[in-house]
């Protein structure tokens, strides 16, 4: 099958599984050796094994940075956006993000491919909450809330064994100036699904030092 014919076919799709492909190719031998050529070219990007995308399609989309999220929570299923990456969109870090970052009950990995890095980090099935769902071009978008952003950040940060004090907490380099009071309550209440004490505890230091002046 020649590329313009695959995009003739596929111009509605935003990705492009192996088992998509192959309604178009039955023969295995075939569909192998045209995703090899297809990738050799350029014309077709790998997204993961058997995960593909289009060059055409993604190139001409506008909307790259939301259809990178898209893909985020297409690689790694379920998974939301979260941490660095949701908490850059609100002016939470001093640092840049390179990367996209999110949230799986899944393990901790990271994927990269000719996009972008796409970074997923680990949480308990109780703390799969605290997000919303957005849209693009009608497909879902799974992403956190700003408030649990800030939670899942604190909660990877101190879920480790190490020490907590000021010292550490100024270190994070949050802008803590904007988060609302409001906002911050909200942080807290994540703290009822999680049973790990030293995050509880990094938690209130915080609440302390920032928010109880």
């Amino acid at each position: 099958m020649k590329i313009e014919k695959l995009e003739e076919k596929t111009q509605s799709l935003l990705l492009l599984s192996k088992k998509t492909l192959s309604k178009f190719e039955p023969s295995i031998n075939n569909l192998n050796g045209n995703l090899r050529y297809w990738q050799k070219n350029g014309d077709l990007i790998s997204l993961k094994g058997g995960l593909y995308i289009l060059k055409k399609r993604y190139e001409k989309e506008l909307e790259k940075g939301e259809y990178q999220e898209y893909i985020s929570c297409q690689l790694v299923q379920p998974s939301y956006l979260s941490v660095e990456y949701v908490m850059a969109k609100y002016s939470l870090l001093t640092e840049a993000v390179y990367c996209i970052t999110a949230m799986t009950t899944k393990k901790t990995r990271a994927i990269r491919n000719q996009l972008n890095t796409f970074r997923y980090y680990s949480l308990t099935p109780k703390l799969f909450t605290g997000y919303k769902v957005k849209y693009f071009l009608g497909a879902p978008i799974w992403e956190a809330e700003k408030e649990k952003a800030i939670f899942d950040f604190l909660y990877l940060r101190f879920i480790r064994n190490q020490p907590i004090n000021e010292k550490v907490i100024d270190d994070l380099r949050i802008n803590w100036d904007e988060v609302s009071i409001q906002e911050w309550e909200r942080v807290k209440t994540f703290c009822q699904f999680t049973n790990s004490k030293k995050v509880v505890v990094a938690i209130m230091l915080i609440d302390k030092m920032y928010f109880s002046k």
